[in-house]
């Protein structure tokens, strides 16, 4: 992409925005199971933020759908 000539805010900068395979294993089992995101963070001792974009990255992949419950889950 081509970004403009003026200042630029990183986004998101505190966050650790990198997952490893087995994390992103763990959000999609939890997802699957109706954990919550809450939980999946807890599990992971990541920031649920960071579990939100693991699922919105897998999402956007189709590696998960919508579920009831959402973000909140059934479990």
């Amino acid at each position: 992409k081509l970004r403009p000539r003026t200042q630029l805010t990183i986004l998101l900068d505190q966050l650790d925005l990198t997952a490893t395979p087995n994390e992103l294993r763990t959000v999609r089992d939890g997802w699957q199971t109706g954990d919550s995101v809450g939980s999946i963070a807890e599990r992971l001792k990541r920031d649920p933020d960071e579990v939100a974009i693991m699922l919105m990255h897998m999402a956007r992949q189709l590696r998960i759908g919508p579920r009831p419950g959402g973000a909140y889950g059934t479990a």
